[in-house]
């Protein structure tokens, strides 16, 4: 490999490390992600499951049987914040009992994970749910055509999923005005991707491949009856028409309209949202070091595979080969 194109792949898993965060861009928000606790030892262990072992920024809840959206409202991430505080206090209780040098360095490791954690709070604006190719736009359909469903509880609870959609999608709507308001919206090139999605996701509701995906998923429940099957299939169908497809236009729509708001570049040529990134960097990579370090580190290293790569061509002109 050419040390050019090694340098560029090099830079670019440094930059993959801060975009990995939850979807793309400035965020991640992205969802689904946990704390990795390995083999925590077993006085501890107890507690550590009780600590931010969890999902954070998660797409929502379930409230007396009814699925909620977390929504992107400034309460949604004022809960998640306060799950993080919580942790804090709890793991500062559990530092305060006697523990071995392994336990108290597996809890320093959780702390300082916790705190990098908090410090992406303050930078809420940055955050940026909907990259290019991938972001909550891309996933709502993703967690919709995934979701287990074997039983009328769990098709019910799918359906209340589709039917709160139209809400969700206006809150990211909403996200991204409060952004544009505060001067950190997208690039152009990145909208037009995300509204070109939502345009083609929803062109032609009835034809949105989650009804006939969630009519194969309700089939298979043995214990509804061709009726009840029946009724299922109508509701979901009428929340996909008149709360999903609707919901991903007024998207498009409003994303439509900020587009004179955007920034060349994105957020990232800002000074909060280089602030953004240089905290998601601590978060993501466990060190403080700035992004140039941490590029000079890695062109260090790559000079050095260099050096050895030459070292061993020059024994014999051949490739090296692994050996047994």
């Amino acid at each position: 490999m050419k040390r050019g194109v090694l340098r560029k792949t090099g830079t670019a898993i440094l930059l993959a490390l801060c975009m990995a965060f939850g979807a793309v861009g400035c965020s991640v928000t992205t969802m689904g992600r946990e704390i990795q606790i390995t083999n925590p030892p077993p006085t501890v262990k107890n507690s550590m499951q009780q600590l931010g072992i969890r999902e954070r920024f998660y797409d929502g809840y379930m409230e007396n049987g009814v699925f909620h959206f977390n929504g992107y409202g400034q309460d949604a991430f004022d809960k998640q914040l306060g799950h993080i505080e919580e942790d804090l206090v709890f793991l500062q209780q559990i530092q305060q009992q006697p523990l071995s040098e392994e336990e108290r360095r597996e809890c320093e490791i959780l702390q300082t994970y916790l705190q990098a954690e908090r410090t992406l709070y303050e930078h809420r604006l940055c955050w940026e749910p909907m990259g290019s190719f991938l972001g909550e736009h891309t996933h709502l359909p993703l967690i919709l055509e995934q979701n287990e469903v074997d039983n009328a509880l769990l098709a019910e609870q799918e359906i209340q999923m589709v039917q709160g959609s139209g809400r969700y999608l206006d809150s990211m709507l909403a996200f991204q005005q409060e952004k544009a308001a505060a001067g950190l919206l997208m690039g152009q090139d990145q909208m037009d991707q995300v509204v070109a999605f939502c345009r083609n996701f929803a062109k032609a509701p009835e034809e949105i491949y989650l009804i006939d995906t969630f009519a194969q998923k309700v089939d298979g429940i043995s214990e509804l009856s061709e009726e009840e099957k029946q009724a299922l299939k109508q509701e979901y169908r009428e929340a996909v028409i008149q709360q999903l497809a609707p919901g991903y236009l007024r998207l498009a729509d409003g994303l439509e309209a900020l587009k004179p708001q955007c920034i060349e570049g994105g957020a990232c040529k800002t000074e909060e949202g280089k602030a953004y990134y240089q905290a998601l960097m601590t978060f993501k990579t466990g060190s403080s070091r700035s992004a140039e370090e941490m590029i000079a580190m890695l062109d260090e290293a790559l000079d050095e595979n260099d050096k050895e790569w030459n070292r061993l061509m020059d024994q014999d002109g051949a490739l090296p080969t692994k050996t047994a």
